[in-house]
């Protein structure tokens, strides 16, 4: 529902005397208010302290003049958030679109940052809500960040941020007015994976920069079936913002397998923008084209730091048990080649040389722990340990911010696959009272 000029200043003049008192006592951690900022109205203070190119679309849309009676919040983009939109974005606007995208800045309600941290969504001026997230200590409205907040004026509060927030569309809508994302929408399009399920679904948007670092013509050397799975990789069933994502850590895609949130990253790709609210549920924005995962076996073969571990799974038959992606998930710990290396001159040899490799395949079965389970989950089974495939558990412990399971150390975890998860490891764990020959 749009709000012009007039119908604002009418709403909240009824709401006004209600209001009034409210926004003097916000409070926040970013930057508190001051006698001098409580002197001006709204529309003063964003004339006043640089917002030059936030007032001019003000001015143009006939709604500055609205801000200097009544009581607001005012989500404040700064002159260099309106550099970050695609250039003639704001310019190319109809006065009917320009006014739909300022009063989604402009709630009708005071709200300090205290009060928006405990929120999910608010409703803003133009009756489209905003997603509200607080992540590492940081306010986030939609992919904006809060830089300043309760900045108390005669007319509400103004909350700084760093972004210019541009109201929900549908999804292709929304990729296509943001000016940099041409090749994920012919990808999405021609592999039909744009239309989300109920309730709708979160996507992982490389930019078309992130598709221009891939190797030339690896995608026009995929079949119809592998651009789709690359595609739908990309998208998680439902809506889900940034902090729910990290503390579920791992989540199903649309496609072959999961992806792994932690802090603001997806599989250790940077988050560059989070909490995008579409029509159809939740953008992310990263600057690198996931790569979906293949089994615990093709995981393994494609390390250069475990190719003795590859070959011992080829010569005793047991790929098999690694690359049925149909199998319950497991977790393997896998030696390095440095790890085998260190073993005892003579003693792989040995193992592969014994009839049936019974002891080779007891002593890889105790590198198997069933489930997935992420550095975070091994982490937290320092207490408990975590029970093998060879029937003894395994001990956690955590020293100096790093993970040692058994006393090997975990030097490069939470490798991906279809079927569980590869965590590198620095020595071969062979179980007490196993005899090596």
């Amino acid at each position: 529902m749009l709000y012009p000029s007039r119908q604002l200043h009418r709403f909240v003049s009824v709401i006004a005397v209600a209001l009034a008192g409210l926004f003097v006592s916000c409070g926040g951690s970013s930057s508190g208010s001051n006698g001098t900022e409580a002197e001006r109205n709204t529309a003063q203070f964003l004339q006043e302290e640089g917002f030059n190119e936030f007032t001019e679309a003000l001015q143009r849309a006939g709604l500055l003049d609205s801000l200097t009676d009544g009581a607001f919040t005012v989500f404040a983009p700064t002159d260099e958030a309106f550099d970050r939109l695609p250039e003639g974005l704001i310019d190319g606007l109809s006065i009917e679109r320009l006014t739909d995208v300022l009063l989604y800045h402009i709630s009708t309600s005071v709200m300090s940052t205290e009060s928006l941290e405990g929120m999910l969504h608010s409703e803003m001026a133009n009756g489209d809500d905003i997603v509200v997230d607080v992540v590492s200590a940081d306010l986030f409205v939609n992919d904006a960040r809060v830089t300043a907040g309760d900045i108390a004026t005669t007319t509400g509060v103004v909350h700084v941020i760093d972004r210019v927030l541009l109201p929900p569309q549908h999804l292709a809508q929304a990729l296509a007015m943001r000016g940099e994302f041409s090749r994920l929408l012919q990808l999405m399009t021609t592999t039909g994976s744009l239309e989300p399920n109920a309730p709708g679904m979160t996507l992982l948007a490389p930019t078309d920069a992130a598709f221009e670092r891939l190797p030339a013509g690896m995608l026009e050397g995929l079949t119809v079936q592998d651009l789709t799975l690359l595609a739908r990789y990309h998208c998680l069933p439902s809506s889900i913002v940034a902090t729910d994502a990290v503390k579920r850590e791992l989540i199903a895609t649309l496609g072959r397998g999961s992806v792994l949130f932690s802090d603001l990253h997806v599989n250790g790709i940077e988050l560059s923008s989070i909490n995008i609210p579409t029509r159809d549920g939740i953008l992310f924005v990263i600057g690198t084209v996931l790569d979906p995962p293949g089994t615990l076996f093709d995981t393994i073969a494609a390390r250069r730091d475990l190719e003795t571990l590859n070959a011992i799974l080829l010569a005793t038959n047991l790929s098999f048990r690694f690359d049925n992606p149909n199998k319950p998930p497991a977790t393997v710990f896998a030696p390095s080649d440095d790890a085998f290396a260190a073993l005892p001159a003579g003693t792989l040899d040995a193992l592969l040389a014994e009839p049936g490799h019974g002891t080779l395949l007891q002593i890889l079965d105790n590198h198997v722990v069933a489930g997935n389970h992420t550095e975070h989950d091994v982490a937290a089974a320092s207490t408990t340990g975590l029970p093998t495939g060879y029937g003894g558990t395994l001990a956690i412990t955590i020293e100096q911010g790093e993970v040692f399971v058994d006393g090997a150390r975990l030097v490069a975890p939470n490798l991906l696959a279809t079927n569980g998860i590869v965590h590198v490891i620095d020595a071969v764990l062979v179980p007490d009272g196993l005899v090596l020959p």
